[in-house]
């Protein structure tokens, strides 16, 4: 990855968050499902990213082994990341890896737009 990609953090940044992340099971799910459910909630045409989701009736996709599985799956990305605060490099091949498995939802229509929800 090149340094221009880099966002740079402070140390005083990278320590508060390695000292306040949460590896406990629960707290991860959690947090997963807040960010999924945040994004669905600011905008609905995400869920056509995850087919599971039809297969329930009204917010019950939200109790599904499915979704409890992609929203662990989010949160340890970002534990990887946390993990390697310090050591960034130890994470480029993993999140290219994440990158390359993602390419493919452009065929489920992924947007562009769906980013700004992130801003």
């Amino acid at each position: 990855m090149s340094d221009s990609n880099n966002v740079a953090y402070s140390n005083g940044s990278k320590e508060l968050l390695r000292r306040t992340w949460s590896d406990e099971f629960d707290n991860l799910y959690e947090l997963g499902s807040a960010i999924y459910c945040y994004i669905f909630d600011h905008n609905p045409n995400c869920k056509q990213l995850f087919p599971f989701i039809s297969k329930y009736q009204g917010d019950e996709w939200k109790e599904s082994k499915e979704f409890r599985s992609q929203a662990l799956k989010f949160v340890q990305t970002l534990a990887q990341v946390v993990k390697n605060i310090y050591h960034m490099e130890r994470t480029e091949s993993f999140l290219y890896m994440v990158g390359q498995k993602h390419c493919k939802f452009a065929d489920r229509g992924f947007k562009h737009e769906y980013w700004d929800i992130f801003q």
